[in-house]
């Protein structure tokens, strides 16, 4: 449901103090940019040449934290791609990037070492002219990045539209803890960008050890919690319960955070079965945070549970205004249509996208999905034998080598569903595993009848089923009586 999710993240201007011994200020030639035609600013994901790829969460937290220092400025609005999932090829298509996002001015950022420090180095790219201008660079240790925050914003901005850097809006009543800072910069990283959620939470935990009152921290455990229990990597009623007290404690120290008001939001309205009880919770997010895509992408997905589609598709929309490049929207748009039994729109957003991005395997997959939705098996078995990147010994890679019409699509597709499903009963042997998983691995590997039993079983536990019409593993079954009687009781989200 939340594959990939892309974030934006809260940030301060604090003042380093005076005569720290780690402290190296170098400013290059700052040139100043005439941007008083321009009335938006787009903010490149950094670059991390450091050498060592585990600096990715700084480059992506400082070129994120910035853009939000600078939003708003002088009228100006920002554009930020600092989370963005673009390709290599994408980032260093810059006429590309202008045109898409409508803007002739780029902030470029990089990040270097330099010994046992790191470099920050900001350019400006006028787009007109293509001309390339240095507008700051400032060495630092990782004990100053809300400090380097705040300085470097406040250099663009002079540069950039001759105006000061105002005020944090959201002033914290101290500095946090420099640690605290970085792990949580880490944290979402690991949690937007690389899509580990444990391992997020558990750097949010750390994060929160050291600085109880980093409300960043708190937000990002909250949604980190939320994830693990919707994604079925923990019980359900185990991740809603620690993400909402996680939430309230977030917004008790900041009530900015929109992150946790869209997580309150989405476990109030499963709670207590009502749709309008949790857009009210995340009208408060957009209200507090308009630049989070994170807030209109758990709006879409309450939507979806309730079955409003096109209320959905509005949602990405807002979402994917954000950054338009990235593929994750249409990815999400095409599931969307999906759900609505849109199946041959849903094709033409997976063909645009791979038109742009060729190897997309979850579009590729996707679109395999829509073409045999349409009832084109010959033609969705010829497209996932294609992009399968299956070895020539793997059974499935053979049984796609054979398979023909509708039959052969389904002897596939259960092929690989009994092979998820004898995955979730290894672990399961070894401890929890979620049942709802279970449930649909014995669809997906042709077991309709033991799936229903357990499906049975489930709902008579309590256990909600709002999103049937989206889910995968129930395609072969679906327009069956049988399903679709389970569908007309268990319904979706109340309004």
């Amino acid at each position: 449901m939340r594959s990939r999710r892309v974030l934006a993240m809260v940030s301060a201007f604090a003042i380093v103090l005076a005569g720290a011994a780690l402290l190296y200020r170098r400013a290059a030639p700052e040139a100043r940019v005439t941007a008083h035609t321009a009335r938006s600013l787009v903010v490149l994901p950094m670059e991390n040449r450091t050498g060592d790829s585990a600096q990715a969460y700084l480059a992506t937290g400082l070129a994120d934290n910035i853009a939000k220092r600078l939003e708003g400025i002088g009228g100006i609005r920002i554009r930020s791609g600092a989370r963005s999932e673009w390709p290599t090829a994408t980032r260093h298509d810059l006429e590309m990037v202008a045109n898409k996002l409508g803007s002739t001015y780029l902030l470029k950022t990089v990040l270097t070492r330099s010994g046992d420090s790191l470099d920050l180095s900001a350019y400006v790219v006028d787009m007109t002219s293509t001309a390339e201008k240095a507008i700051a660079r400032r060495r630092f240790t990782t004990s100053e990045l809300r400090d380097v925050e705040g300085d470097v914003a406040a250099r663009i901005a002079a540069a950039i539209f001759g105006a000061a850097l105002p005020a944090d809006p959201n002033p914290a009543a101290r500095p946090p803890n420099p640690e605290s800072y970085r792990l949580t910069l880490e944290g979402w990283h690991w949690f937007s960008t690389l899509g580990q959620k444990a391992r997020a939470r558990d750097l949010f935990q750390q994060a929160v050890a050291l600085d109880p009152l980093n409300a960043r921290a708190w937000s990002g455990l909250s949604s980190a919690w939320y994830s693990m229990g919707t994604g079925g990597q923990i019980p359900l009623e185990v991740g809603h319960q620690q993400a909402e007290a996680a939430a309230l404690h977030a917004l008790a120290l900041d009530s900015s955070q929109g992150s946790a008001w869209a997580n309150l939001g989405f476990m109030r309205a499963i709670q207590y079965r009502s749709l309008s009880t949790g857009l009210a919770l995340i009208q408060k997010g957009i209200e507090r945070d308009p630049g989070n895509a994170e807030v209109f992408l758990l709006k879409a997905a309450l939507y979806r549970s309730a079955w409003r589609w096109n209320d959905s598709r509005d949602a990405l929309r807002f979402a994917r205004q954000l950054d338009p490049i990235s593929p994750n929207y249409a990815r999400l748009d095409a599931q969307n249509q999906m759900c609505a039994g849109q199946n041959g729109a849903a094709l033409g957003v997976f063909d645009t996208l791979l038109a742009r991005l060729p190897t997309d395997s979850l579009a590729l997959r996707g679109r395999v999905r829509a073409l045999a939705r349409l009832g084109r098996f010959d033609d969705a078995i010829r497209a996932w034998r294609e992009s399968s990147g299956l070895r020539p010994g793997d059974p499935l890679a053979a049984k796609l080598l054979v398979a023909r019409g509708e039959s052969g699509y389904w002897d596939a597709m259960h092929l690989e569903g009994r092979q998820r499903l004898s995955r979730l009963r290894e672990r399961a042997g070894k401890g929890w595993v979620s049942p709802a998983q279970l449930v649909f691995a014995h669809f997906a590997a042709g077991d309709m009848n033991e799936g229903y039993r357990q499906m049975e079983g489930l709902i008579k536990s309590g256990q909600s089923f709002d999103r049937l019409p989206c889910t995968p593993e129930l395609d072969e079954a679906r327009g069956s009586p049988r399903l679709a009687a389970i569908q007309a009781r268990v319904g979706h989200l109340p309004p």
